[in-house]
């Protein structure tokens, strides 16, 4: 089982702000993850973006 996971993050020049997006299971692969009290889904694609202020 591969899961794929991505990042990218941009700063202009001015270096007063970043931009950043990542990906966890980007292909949104079903498996299961292994807990203490047993079995579990695995997390879903999920998708956060945002922004850096710098000041």
């Amino acid at each position: 089982m591969t899961l794929f996971n991505t990042g990218l993050s941009i700063t202009p020049g001015n270096g007063h702000f970043t931009v950043f997006a990542t990906a966890w299971n980007l292909f949104d692969k079903v498996y299961l993850a292994s807990r203490v009290d047993g079995m579990a889904a695995g997390q879903p694609r999920t998708i956060a973006g945002g922004v850096r202020l710098r000041y």
